[in-house]
């Protein structure tokens, strides 16, 4: 039986959220259903307004999660960031004791790495926003994801 479904069903499900005008979104899931991530990309694409963005993306199974950022400065007016997040995608050097954070430091960054095989259940969350805050109301947020849900 495929890993995928561990409980020999399930759908796959892939879902594109265009969140205008906002950079922070959160994802929960519903009442009654389970979720395994396969694949999550965040995207923000700043506005004008000057100022320092830090993209960040936190999975959080029981309030307690794995969490990837942006060093705070790489992207700012009218550039964009990203965060792809894939199964088939190797681990970074990065250190990985406590919350992952990945950081990268150049503009217009992307940061790839591996998704943690976790399954999130009844009202567990997918955090993804601008850690500084810049321009919540103005900069764009995309969100790419593919997953498998099942009836918990």
């Amino acid at each position: 039986m495929p890993k995928d479904y561990p409980w020999g069903k399930g759908t796959v499900v892939t879902e594109r959220l265009n969140s205008t005008a906002d950079s922070d979104v959160t994802i929960t899931i519903p009442v009654g259903k389970r979720r395994r991530y396969t694949h999550f990309q965040a995207q923000i694409t700043c506005s004008a307004d000057v100022g320092n963005r830090n993209l960040a993306v936190l999975f959080a199974p029981g309030g307690v999660g794995s969490m990837w950022s942006m060093k705070s400065g790489n992207i700012t007016a009218s550039q964009v960031g990203m965060i792809t997040l894939g199964r088939d995608i190797p681990y970074s050097t990065t250190p990985r004791t406590g919350v992952i954070t990945s950081q990268n430091t150049t503009a217009n960054v992307a940061i790839y790495d591996s998704l943690p095989d976790v399954i999130l259940g009844n009202g567990d969350t997918i955090r993804v926003w601008d850690v500084a805050a810049i321009a919540a109301a103005a900069d764009n947020m995309y969100l790419f994801y593919s997953y498998v849900e099942w009836d918990a």
